[in-house]
């Protein structure tokens, strides 16, 4: 056989030791001077290349005096013991710090992640870690005592930069979830709250109609709801409400103000997350059944004491009092079912009616 006079077969870091599957018996080869044998790894057990840096770069000063900590720390026992650790060692630390080579992975991707310096700390610590726990199971009671020692150290600062890596995320994901809300809250929002439903009605027809019923129904639907103190009367306004229908520039200035990706409503109101360079904490009150709870009485007086003009209420008195629905599944349609209490989701005048009912309850809460 030819003797392979390659740099790689005599210095890859690892031939310093080869296992024992590959060590060449001394005895044959002094037996049989005649026939010269190479070992040397095959392709698949091959270790990936370090991606070490030049010779003049300065994180050769670095990487020296953290190896030759590392190797005080954790090379003991007789010299065979530290060679056969030396190779292992020297390899994992250059890996951490500078990476392999360009080579496709098992995936089929080519490179590697790019880790921060607290990452690769950490990576190293957990390296160091391990050595030291195989020389702690081999040591003698007399070194096992220095080991677990230097062990806890070595745990104690990982779990710190553990620690530390994990604030660095979180703080991270704020800053990005905050840029998102920033840029477009309806989105943001939308997202948040919005969850993927499905799923399918295991009711009967009967059981879904009685539900309804009970849901929509309220037999005191025009019942006066009696007068509260804690409500503080409204001045009537000065200039009568517009009534006439509008005219097409106002609603194409709606429309415009509509387009605005960080203006969800027709206000063109944006959402700031910074005011003053201050924090503002938004907050969604999820109430149960909303729309559907609300009375239509409640409605009436609040239109009252806005000042509605009286063919509006009459209007939207005509409106609610004519609502009826139904719902539909996989396997059945119910009866129609006449809404006595509640509004409709997704009804343009809905959102108003409903601001306006919980405007009046929430300002009766603001009075001592």
């Amino acid at each position: 056989m030819t003797e392979d006079h390659s740099q790689e077969a005599h210095h890859s870091a690892e031939d310093l030791f080869p296992d024992e599957a590959t060590q060449i018996n001394i005895d044959d080869e002094q037996g049989n001077q005649n026939q010269q044998r190479t070992s040397t790894p095959s392709a698949d057990s091959r270790k990936e290349k370090i991606q070490w840096p030049p010779t003049d770069d300065r994180r050769w000063e670095i990487f020296d005096e953290d190896l030759d900590k590392i190797l005080d720390n954790t090379l003991t026992g007789d010299v065979q013991r530290k060679i056969s650790s030396l190779s292992t060692i020297v390899y994992a630390v250059g890996q951490d710090r500078f990476g392999v080579s360009n080579t496709k992975t098992r995936e089929g991707t080519q490179g590697n992640m790019k880790h921060n310096r607290r990452q690769q700390e950490i990576q190293t610590l957990r390296t160091e870690i391990n050595d030291v726990t195989k020389q702690y199971r081999r040591a003698n009671e007399e070194e096992k005592e220095g080991l677990n020692e230097l062990r806890s150290i070595l745990r104690e600062k990982r779990n710190n930069l553990q620690r530390a890596e994990r604030i660095r995320k979180a703080r991270r994901e704020r800053g990005k979830k905050r840029a998102m809300f920033v840029a477009n809250p309806y989105k943001f929002t939308k997202a948040t709250l919005d969850g993927t439903k499905a799923g399918s009605v295991k009711s009967t027809k009967e059981e879904v109609e009685k539900h309804l019923s009970e849901t929509h129904r309220d037999e005191r639907q025009w019942e006066h709801l009696g007068n509260c103190n804690r409500i503080e009367n409204v001045p009537e306004p000065e200039i009568p409400m517009n009534t006439k229908e509008p005219s097409w520039k106002e609603v194409s200035d709606v429309v415009k103000k509509a387009r605005s990706a960080s203006s969800p409503g027709p206000n063109g109101i944006p959402y700031k997350a910074k005011v003053n360079k201050k924090d503002l904490t938004v907050v969604w009150l999820d109430l149960a059944n909303a729309y559907g709870t609300v009375p239509h009485m409640l409605i009436q007086q609040s239109l009252d004491h806005y000042h509605i003009p009286d063919h509006f209420k009459k209007a939207i008195r005509s409106y609610l009092s004519g609502i009826e629905l139904r719902f539909t599944t996989s396997t059945f349609t119910t009866t129609w079912q006449k809404l006595q209490k509640g509004i409709v989701t997704g009804c343009t005048i809905s959102v108003i009616l409903f601001v306006m009912g919980m405007n009046m309850i929430i300002k009766s809460g603001e009075r001592d």
